[in-house]
C-alpha cells in the first residue's frame, strides 16, 4: 500500500505504529508532508521516508499542494492526519483521510481533547478513528479505544496511555485496509464483518495476529505488558 501522512507533531504516535508494523514483516510505502520543522521529520530521516515541507500556507494552499505532491510521487491510497491544523475539501476530497482523535467522539472535539477530559474528571480514556470531512472532528467514526480512567495515574502515565491508543489505532487502520474492508473503509461493512470484532480496549479490534502481537510487544516495552489497562 501507498499511504500518506500529513503532519506537525512530533511523530511519537507514527513512529512507535511504522516499528510495530516493521516487526509484524510489512512493509508499505509512506510519503510524509509536514508544514513546520517538527519531530516527525527525524523519524522520516531514520527510517529513510520521503518527506516534503510546505510551510507558510493557508489551510487550502497546504490542502492543495500537499494533495498534489502526493499525485507526483505515484499516488497513495488513503492518507493519515498528525497534524496540528484543518485540512480542507481540497485534500480530503481526493483521497480519503483519516484522523485519530484523542477523545471518545462526540465528546471533546478540536484541539486540547485530553486536557479538556482531564479537567472534567471524565471517567474513560478514549481515543477515535475517523473519516475526515468538512466537520470539526465529526466525520464517520471507524473504530474507538476505551479504558476506564484510574485516578492515581499520574499526567505521563495517561499520556503514555493516550499515545498507546493512538498508535493502536493508527495500526487497526493499516489492518482494515490490508484485510478486505470495503473501498474507503466503510464503517457500517466493518462492524458487520465477522473479522473485525470489540476487544478489550478496542471496538473493533485488530484481527491481523501479526500486527497485534506486534502492537503487544510495543506496549511491553513501554511498560504495560497487559495491554493499556
Amino acid at each position: 500500500m501507498r499511504i500518506g501522512i500529513v503532519a506537525s507533531s512530533g511523530g511519537s504516535a507514527f513512529a512507535g505504529g511504522f516499528r510495530a508494523l516493521q516487526s509484524a514483516g510489512i512493509v508499505d510505502r509512506f510519503l510524509v508532508a509536514t508544514d513546520r520543522p517538527c519531530g516527525i521529520e527525524d523519524v522520516c530521516r531514520r527510517f529513510d521516508l520521503k518527506t516534503k515541507r510546505f510551510e507558510s500556507m493557508n489551510n487550502a494552499q497546504f490542502s492543495t499542494t500537499a494533495a498534489s505532491w502526493f499525485r507526483a510521487n505515484g499516488g497513495v491510497d488513503f492518507i493519515v492526519l498528525f497534524f496540528m491544523r484543518f485540512v480542507t475539501e481540497e485534500l480530503f476530497d481526493r483521497s480519503p483521510v483519516y484522523n485519530i482523535h484523542p477523545s471518545l467522539l462526540p465528546a471533546f472535539p478540536g484541539f486540547g481533547a485530553l486536557q479538556k477530559a482531564r479537567r472534567r474528571s471524565f471517567r474513560y480514556l478514549g481515543a477515535t478513528l475517523h473519516r475526515v470531512d468538512k466537520s470539526i472532528d465529526g466525520g464517520i467514526i471507524v473504530g474507538q479505544s476505551c479504558i476506564a480512567m484510574n485516578p492515581i495515574w499520574t499526567r505521563p502515565e495517561v499520556e503514555k496511555r493516550s499515545y498507546l491508543q493512538k498508535v493502536y489505532l493508527f495500526l487497526l487502520l493499516i489492518d482494515l485496509a490490508r484485510h478486505g474492508a470495503e473501498e474507503g473503509l466503510v464503517p457500517e461493512s466493518v462492524v458487520t464483518h465477522e473479522k473485525w470484532k470489540p476487544g478489550t480496549f478496542a471496538n473493533p479490534a485488530i484481527c491481523d495476529p501479526k500486527i497485534a502481537t506486534a502492537f503487544s510487544k510495543l506496549a511491553e516495552e513501554e511498560g504495560l505488558p497487559e495491554g493499556l489497562g
